[in-house]
């Protein structure tokens, strides 16, 4: 099994919302509390979209994962929330970069 790297101060970790909608209040308290552990939070940028009960469209949801997937200074990647979106993007979603960078995802 191969493991990423532990998470040390000054790392980036990008909050995705594969799922259900999600907005800023509910994201906060978390948001406050790795920024005082001392990571740099990254909000992708259709996070708070909105389509019906999800985050945005399965095209902006992909979007979002995928630009967390593959950026390198990206280190771990929190699901804001999780459920039957999921299901509807995973397929869509290209995991080679994350093979070979490998990051933690979370929730």
């Amino acid at each position: 099994m191969i493991s990423p790297p532990k998470l040390k101060k000054g790392d980036a970790i990008a909050i995705v919302a594969p799922s259900r909608k999600v907005n800023y209040n509910e994201i906060e308290p978390a948001v406050k509390i790795l920024e005082s552990w001392g990571f740099q939070v990254v909000l992708q940028p259709n996070l708070f979209f909105e389509k019906n009960q999800f985050a945005g469209t399965d095209k902006q949801r992909i979007k979002d994962f995928q630009a967390a997937l593959d950026d390198k200074d990206i280190k771990a990647i929190l699901c804001a929330r999780g459920g039957y979106g999921v299901v509807r993007i995973i397929d869509e979603l290209n995991f080679d970069n994350f093979i070979r960078n490998p990051k933690w995802i979370i929730g």
